[in-house]
């Protein structure tokens, strides 16, 4: 045993020199330090866990309606074959992405820096270590998404199915959502060699290819029987057989998973110098993406008389911010270029298959984006510049500030966004579209910033984004949103038409933004030091 202060710690179990057995031994103890420590937090904080109980009691209450009383009807999705199809696109285009990420050598294992030197300095065996990392990755994934996962599969699983057929459908989901946690740490380690580029462009051929079969599925059945008919490939068969119980299907699976895991005794056995070295730099990377203090891109000198006064030296300090942004300014380019086409290939797929559908999914795909962009780009970004001087220091009023803060940041997305309902209006000839569609845009965007701004206000840790935090986020946006949907719904019922119907709608969020600046002002006068500490701890 050992002493410090008046607490008593076990002797950790001696790795140098030892078996792996013992390795992992070791290893295991910490992971259970770590969970005893997050149990602890967690119950210095009781009232934190009673979020929880909503949460739990909506995965339930959906898992029991949907497998076991079979209401399909109120809960649950028909599995047609190309809502099919979108899935397994967006599976291979997610899959295709990790490959290409981690070819590159964008991997973080290790959870922290010190975590990184503290495994590089224990004696323990690379390999050890490479195993060890390849496990705990597919058991933390699990615990962070499981919620989530049951609520997708209970959505998508097959209409009254026997137990059994209901067992293995969930097992098959389970396995392959393990081979897109697992499939990192190999991928990484055969890049090391002559094979890096032809992995990296494998990685991004085949997101590539998952995006069109996903954008094709959204689009409708013309476009996704058109793409399958040319390419003779399906993806959505694929996820249909998985969500029928297929046997063999889960037991190819199954190897796969295993194949990637028990590949690593191969290929891990000299991995912890470049493990460490990748690690770090993802660590350094992320470090300069969350924290407010230190900066995204390479100041250079301005002009003091350039700057503007008031609430607009923010807008003019989040301009330079995006333009000196590593990459930021290009990204946004490839965005702008994507809807565009997007736009554009809806109208020609409405004019040539004379089916206005494709054309109202990339409406609602398009205003899902938004719903769930916006409120979280704001709440991310404004925990960095909390803590700055020049969100403080300004003359204008605090409300100002927050106006023209989330101006600063809208313009940007609701452009990109604004640009698919404008290409389609020019190519179906649509002039009204066409003019309307970039202010109503970037109007919306402003909008759902502004509630950004206010959930940031009540929830003011920017990371935590999953389980029933996401899901009361969730929540209060479709609150926000419900009131300009009846006003759209009830000028469409008094045959206003579509676009009156439209203003109507970003009008009615106009004023609501105004409301959730009014109180995220009074909640930012009072707390704000608070909140930018809590942004700055997070």
């Amino acid at each position: 045993m050992k002493r410090h202060g008046w607490r008593v710690y076990p002797r950790v179990p001696e790795g140098r020199g030892a078996a792996g057995e013992r390795g992992f031994a070791a290893l295991g103890y910490l992971e259970l330090c770590y969970a005893r420590h997050q149990l602890a937090a967690i119950l210095r904080s009781p009232p934190r866990l009673a979020i929880w109980v909503p949460y739990v009691f909506l995965i339930g209450f959906f898992v029991y309606s949907r497998l076991l009383r079979h209401h399909s009807a109120y809960v649950s999705f028909a599995l047609e074959p190309v809502l099919a199809t979108t899935i397994g696109g967006l599976y291979l285009a997610m899959l295709g992405a990790t490959i290409g990420f981690a070819a590159a050598g964008r991997v973080a294992l290790f959870r922290s820096s010190a975590e990184a030197v503290m495994f590089s300095n224990a004696g323990l065996r690379p390999l050890t270590i490479a195993i060890w990392l390849q496990l705990r990755k597919l058991g933390t994934s699990w615990t962070r998404w499981l919620g989530g996962f049951i609520y997708l599969f209970a959505i998508a699983a097959p209409h009254d199915p026997r137990p059994s057929t209901v067992l293995r459908a969930f097992i098959a989901a389970a396995l392959a959502l393990a081979i897109q946690m697992t499939v990192e740490l190999p991928v990484f380690l055969l890049s090391r060699g002559d094979l890096r580029e032809p992995l990296i462009v494998g990685g991004w051929t085949l997101a590539a290819i998952g995006a069109a079969y996903a954008v094709a599925g959204f689009f409708g059945p013309h476009a996704a029987d058109l793409l399958a008919n040319l390419t003779h490939f399906d993806p959505g068969a694929g996820v249909a057989t998985l969500l029928r119980g297929s046997t063999i299907g889960t037991i190819l699976l199954a190897i796969v998973v295993c194949g990637l895991v028990a590949s690593i005794a191969f290929l891990g056995n000299d991995a912890l110098p470049e493990l460490y070295a990748a690690s770090q730099q993802a660590l350094a990377n992320q470090r300069r993406r969350s924290k407010p203090g230190q900066p995204h891109f390479v100041a250079t000198p301005s002009d003091v008389s350039r700057i503007p006064g008031g609430a607009l030296a923010l807008v003019w300090k989040d301009w330079i911010g995006f333009r000196r942004g590593r990459g930021a300014f290009r990204l946004w380019l490839i965005g702008c270029t994507f809807w565009a086409v997007c736009g554009a290939a809806a109208a020609l797929g409405a004019m040539r298959w004379s089916d206005p559908t494709p054309l109202y999914t990339l409406g609602a795909l398009t205003c899902l984006m938004v719903l769930v962009i916006a409120p979280y780009g704001a709440s991310a970004g404004l925990s960095g510049d909390l803590t700055k001087p020049l969100f403080w220091l300004s003359s204008a009023s605090l409300r100002k500030r927050l106006a023209a803060w989330t101006f600063g940041r809208a313009w940007r997305g609701g452009l990109a966004f604004g640009l698919a309902p404008l290409v389609a209006g020019l190519s179906t000839g649509d002039a009204a579209l066409a003019l309307i569609s970039l202010p109503l845009a970037i109007t919306a965007y402003w909008s759902l910033q502004a509630l950004g701004v206010g959930l940031y206000a009540v929830f003011p840790n920017p990371i935590d984004t999953r389980g029933p935090i996401m899901m009361l986020r969730l929540v209060l946006t479709l609150l926000f949103v419900f009131p300009a949907a009846l006003v759209a719904a009830l000028a469409a019922f008094a045959g206003s038409g579509p676009y009156v119907a439209t203003l109507g709608f970003v009008l009615q969020l106009g004023i609501e933004s105004w409301l959730v600046i009014e109180f995220a002002t009074h909640r930012f006068r009072e707390f704000g030091a608070t909140l930018g500490t809590i942004s700055r701890a997070s």
